[in-house]
């Protein structure tokens, strides 16, 4: 049996439901079962991606429940969801006796969702309000709120629920926290998750959503304080877990964050995650050796697995770590892999670059970066990268000459590379120059700014006093 984070699906009510049913099943003496128990088992079924499971329970509700609506509407929506056939879905939905039931509604308007019809949904949505009686009424508005964000039509889900006549509900609550959140309301959202704490503070659920909701708004200290809650209420719970070491390594901590990361891959072992995210906490504490183990630990994982998303930054990582342990050849074939990946291709030549550059092959580098200018057509971010790189190799002139270049390219909405720039210039002792980019970069892009040159600075200074404080570091009265 699965978790399936919904509260009924994991009572014991429901469970013991489950067991008579899968008992039935196994006996082969059917069990009769309303409807909606039946429905319910098959939505277990779904969320645990036993399809086949799933339909038959459906069909079997359907078989002694003809006409009945929550099973037929859990058919037709599983053939929107796996088969993408609303026209099949429609006739299924057709079935249904009860075609003022509000489940009818739903199934009918989601057809019209899958097929991108969101007009016409909200003008058979705003339709249907007529049928609707007052006791319903309410129900009807999160609902149909609860649909649009399904098709992450957030816009539409928040204009719903300022229809709602009653906005003390939990259900209303968790839908408009997460309506706000989704349409960038973050200090909203905020208030509405720190409301439903107040009324459940053992929800841990509601602590990560409170997490995440500060870890985008900036709070990242915030955002690890409230996902300690969610630990201290399941000390087991993986994306808590995950969430919190996530915010560690934002926080550059990285000791901490490997210690839960190492415990996040010991709960998930079927996840590379961990071992990857293992592998750049040691790279960052300068253990180069121990990182190559655990990058590969998470190749062996990704490439048996059927998301192979993370293959791309495992390889990548696996040249970065390989290349500080004096290991070129192999990074090299590392990065060679990239090449039957979907990936920007333009960068990993850029990192071959880099690796040849940091083993003082000057010209081949330089063949890599024309190269990766040539095919990308001289993108702008591939010419930052190849600066960035020359600048961490200590071709200081080269870099300088390599922004100058860039930055004739662009325009007033390019916003990358003014830390660089910057910092080439402090080193060629051009102060004039430094303190001019320096400006830009601090205006146009501080986190860049922060991450660049931020060693020049007291360390809980805001990037936008860099400037005054180095005029007058270079500048000092008489």
């Amino acid at each position: 049996m699965i978790n399936t984070n919904d509260e009924y699906l994991d009572s014991n009510d429901f469970r013991k439901i489950l067991d008579e049913y899968e008992q039935s099943v196994k006996s082969g003496r059917p069990i009769f079962m309303e409807a909606e128990e039946l429905t319910d088992i098959a939505q277990y079924y779904s969320l645990a991606q036993e399809w086949e499971k799933a339909e038959e329970a459906a069909e079997y509700a359907i078989s002694i429940h003809p006409g009945a609506v929550s099973p037929i509407v859990f058919k037709a929506r599983l053939v929107l969801l796996k088969e993408n056939d609303p026209e099949k879905a429609e006739q299924i939905a057709e079935t249904v006796e009860d075609k003022t039931d509000l489940d009818y509604y739903y199934i009918k308007a989601e057809i019209l969702l899958s097929q991108k019809h969101t007009e016409d949904t909200e003008k058979y949505l705003i339709s249907c309000m007529e049928s609707v009686s007052e006791d319903d009424y309410n129900d009807f508005v999160l609902d149909v709120a609860n649909l649009y964000e399904d098709y992450e039509l957030y816009d539409k889900e928040y204009e719903w629920l300022l229809r709602a006549k009653d906005d003390t509900s939990t259900e209303y609550k968790e839908l408009m926290a997460r309506a706000l959140f989704q349409t960038g309301e973050l200090e909203e959202s905020k208030t509405f998750f720190n409301e439903l704490i107040d009324n459940n503070p053992y929800s841990g659920k509601y602590w990560k959503a409170l997490s995440l909701v500060q870890s985008i708004n900036g709070e990242l200290s915030d955002s690890i304080t409230s996902i300690e809650y969610a630990i201290a209420i399941d000390p087991k719970d993986e994306d808590a877990i995950r969430s919190k070491a996530e915010g560690l390594f934002k926080l550059e901590n990285y000791e901490e964050a490997l210690i839960l990361f190492k415990r996040y891959a010991e709960l998930r072992n079927e996840d590379e995650t961990g071992e990857m995210m293992e592998g750049l906490c040691l790279f960052n504490l300068q253990r180069y050796e121990e990182s190559v183990i655990h990058l590969k630990k998470a190749e062996q994982i990704a490439v048996k697995s059927s998301d192979k998303a993370n293959l791309f930054q495992i390889y990548q990582e696996l040249a970065f770590s390989l290349n500080e342990c004096d290991k070129k050849e192999e990074a090299l074939l590392y990065i060679d892999k990239t090449k039957s990946l979907d990936c920007d291709h333009f960068d990993m030549e850029v990192l071959k670059g880099h690796i040849l550059l940091s083993n003082d092959k000057l010209e081949s580098a330089l063949e890599c970066f024309q190269e990766a200018i040539r095919d990308s057509k001289m993108s702008p971010d591939v010419l930052l990268h190849i600066g960035v790189s020359i600048l961490d190799n200590r071709y200081i002139k080269k870099a300088y000459e390599l922004f100058q270049t860039l930055f004739r390219i662009t325009d007033i909405e390019w916003k990358k590379g003014y830390s660089h720039m910057a910092l080439c210039c402090k080193e060629l002792g051009k102060d004039d120059e430094f303190l001019e980019y320096l400006k830009i970069a601090c205006d146009v892009n501080p986190e860049e700014a922060r991450d660049v040159l931020g060693d020049m600075f007291p360390k809980e200074m805001d990037p936008k006093d860099y400037f005054y404080y180095m005029y007058n570091k270079l500048n000092p009265k008489d």
